[in-house]
């Protein structure tokens, strides 16, 4: 199996639903305060729920391009997988970073920017299994 750079378990919350606006709808985890934290930034993720093994990407830390909150969020978008997990105990596996955050004009440049990022995030877990 593919090397983890870090685990965060968490259980999904209702996040506001920006994701779904543009078609990537995520999961949203929710973090107790004092949780230690990934540096900020998109990651390459695999998720584990209820035992079942996903791929996908994930957000960690503001949105400075839809909401100018101090909130910390880890918002994962799970590759082909559209199940109801809202309350559900999900885990989610860095693998790698890819990455830093950034501010965008509007969301059709996030969902470019989120696209671009899946194809990478593909591209990896893709050339990672050939190995």
């Amino acid at each position: 199996m593919e090397q983890i750079l870090f685990t965060l378990t968490g259980v999904v919350v209702h996040g506001k639903a920006k994701g779904s606006t543009v078609g990537m709808p995520t999961a949203n985890l929710c973090v107790p305060e004092g949780t230690v934290l990934p540096e900020f930034g998109v990651y390459a993720v695999s998720i584990d729920i209820e035992g079942r093994h996903y791929y996908g990407i994930t957000n960690v830390g503001f949105r400075p391009s839809v909401d100018q909150s101090n909130d910390i969020t880890i918002e994962t978008y799970i590759f082909d997988f559209s199940n109801n997990i809202y309350g559900k105990t999900i885990s989610i596996n860095f693998h790698k970073y890819i990455r830093s955050t950034k501010k965008f004009d509007s969301l059709e440049k996030v969902k470019r920017q989120v696209e671009i990022d899946c194809s990478a995030v593909r591209l990896f877990f893709s050339e990672l299994f050939r190995e």
